[in-house]
């Protein structure tokens, strides 16, 4: 009778669901997995820290619309891995965490590495459970990918105790190797349809809100018909952007403030009204605005600000039967005025923008440095962006043309995520340029993973944008609490791990440094000198606004 030990069935079963790749850091109990994998299953990436891992499988997994794994030891290890989890769960981004176990007859006994490690995990997961026994492998696997994608994406995790993995069973006694399942589409109630799209026809001053719910659910060219057809205008979340492309005539991006103040209807679609919309809240938000939110999660409608109609659904499916709708309803005339407000106001913000674009002062600044980038990279170009200023500033430099091509902190605001999600980004994309812009302070979060992505032979373009400070005003304290050193040669850092750095220290030497590390063929990072005396241009409304929030 054929036999099969936990580690082998455990990676025929990924397989089966089809698992491509592993994002994992190596350790005890995971020797089964480790051998088994030498002879078939999925590519292996090995990375530097746990939390690098978790959050490298979930760029990954949203990227593909494919299962992210990720494959930890035991204890520390899954501790480590939180935070990837934790990111994962406020994005909602779909991703299983394996973590090793200790051995389940030790429990209690003080065994190597035991942890409460699914209670731990519990708060930032869909789902998390203990393996209770090897052939039940398959159900368990199956079970977590099902409830990774059912409804709002997210995490999940299991716990791979010792034992099951190294044990040995009857082939046949497992039970059969599932497939993936198919996600769902689900649509909302179309009597509730036909109000609303009833309601987007009468509206004056209507806006459409995309999110990221919208990229996830692959709704470009529903979003592009729905916003056509109505003549809506559409702001785009920071991961919202190019599902409709940002170069598009009703993009109102660049008036963002103006439209979210002055909206008679808010059609949000794929998004929340969290901290990033400022709670639905006057006066960034028109005070008693209309609102229909579009949400694949029935317990977010309604949520911090009252909701005329809520459709509860995959947002694809019901920017279709909107669309179906639509033809029975004509868009309000009225909207031609708020159309030719919106791009005035687009054109004004712009304009504002030129001088810091255009500066030949000796260090450069972050708009000059996106507007370069986006010259010489061109359009198939995956961004990844992290740190404070240098992601605020992308959401507005950065101009996309497709879904999911473009990943930050999101809604967890966590720092450290560029250069994993970089190599998350790059694996899921081979043929496409990767870019990973970082600010000093981030970058060293999770510096080491450069080493991976050199060793993978992943030739992303890492970019450190260095202003050697937390924020632009913190030179004022000449403390090195709020200080870092601008001399820092992170170049040098990725030199020594065998890939191409430059130290770039004028705006004269930007451009042509651009145009070597993407032909360098190999992992590159430019350590470039930003103008820490340059500050942001003015904002009306700040995109974080709380108590505690500092101000240097």
């Amino acid at each position: 009778m054929a036999t099969i030990d936990g580690g082998t069935l455990l990676l025929r079963t990924l397989e089966a669901l089809g698992v491509e790749h592993l994002f994992q850091v190596l350790g005890d109990p995971l020797a089964p997995i480790a051998m088994a994998n030498l002879r078939q299953g999925p590519t292996a990436y090995n990375f530097r820290h746990e939390q690098a891992a978790a959050m490298a499988a979930q760029a990954y997994g949203y990227m593909n619309r494919r299962l992210g794994v990720a494959l930890v030891p035991s204890g520390p290890a899954v501790t480590n891995a939180i935070t990837g989890l934790a990111t994962a769960w406020s994005n909602a981004w779909p991703m299983l965490l394996l973590g090793g176990a200790s051995e389940t007859g030790k429990r209690g006994l003080g065994d190597f590495q035991e942890m409460p490690q699914v209670q731990s995990v519990a708060p930032f997961c869909k789902w998390a459970a203990a393996v209770d026994r090897t052939e039940r492998l398959p159900w368990f696997l199956e079970t977590a990918a099902r409830e990774a994608f059912s409804g709002r994406p997210g995490p999940v995790y299991l716990d791979l105790p010792s034992e099951v993995l190294s044990t040995v069973i009857e082939a046949g006694v497992a039970l059969h190797l599932p497939s993936f399942p198919a996600i769902p589409r689900p649509g909302a109630d179309p009597a509730q349809v036909e109000r609303a799209a009833q309601r987007i026809a009468r509206a004056e001053r209507p806006l459409l809100i995309i999110g990221k719910g919208a990229a996830w659910s692959d709704a470009g060219a529903a979003a592009r018909h729905l916003a056509e057809y109505f003549e809506l205008p559409f702001l785009p979340s920071p991961m919202g952007k190019g599902v409709i492309p940002d170069e598009h005539p009703l993009c109102v991006g660049a008036a963002r403030s103006t439209a979210l103040r002055n909206a008679d209807l808010i059609i949000m679609a794929g998004a929340r009204f969290n901290w990033a919309f400022h709670f639905g809240l006057p006066p960034r938000v028109a005070a008693g605005v209309d609102v229909i939110h579009i949400e694949i999660a029935p317990e977010e409608i309604g949520c911090n600000i009252p909701t005329e109609f809520g459709l509860a659904g995959d947002v694809r499916a019901i920017f279709e039967q909107l669309a179906q709708a639509g033809v029975r309803h004509a868009p309000s005339p009225a909207r031609t005025a708020w159309l030719e407000g919106l791009r005035e106001a687009c054109r004004k913000n712009e304009e504002a923008l030129a001088p810091l674009i255009r500066s030949d002062a000796p260090f450069t600044n972050f708009y000059r440095l996106f507007h370069e980038l986006g010259e010489v990279v061109g359009k198939n170009t995956v961004f990844v962006n992290d740190g404070e200023h240098t992601m605020a500033i992308s959401r507005t430099m950065q101009v996309m043309h497709t879904a999911r091509e473009r990943l930050d902190a999101g809604t967890s605001g966590c720092m450290g995520v560029g250069v994993p999600y970089a190599i998350g980004a790059q694996i899921a994309r081979p043929r496409q340029r990767v870019v990973c812009m970082n600010g000093d302070y981030s970058v060293g979060w999770n510096a080491m993973e450069l080493e991976t992505a050199v060793r993978h032979e992943l030739p992303i373009l890492f970019i450190v944008a260095n202003n050697g400070t937390i924020r632009p005003g913190a030179m004022a304290f000449d403390n090195h609490a709020f200080t870092a050193d601008q001399g820092v040669r992170y170049d040098m850092l990725m030199q020594s791990v065998g890939g191409h750095g430059e130290n770039v220290r004028t705006s004269a030497e930007l451009r042509p440094a651009l145009e070597r590390a993407l032909a360098a063929g190999r992992p590159a990072l430019l350590n470039v000198a930003i103008d820490p005396h340059v500050k942001r241009k003015p904002q009306e409304f700040d995109w974080l606004d709380r108590q505690g929030k500092a101000i240097y």
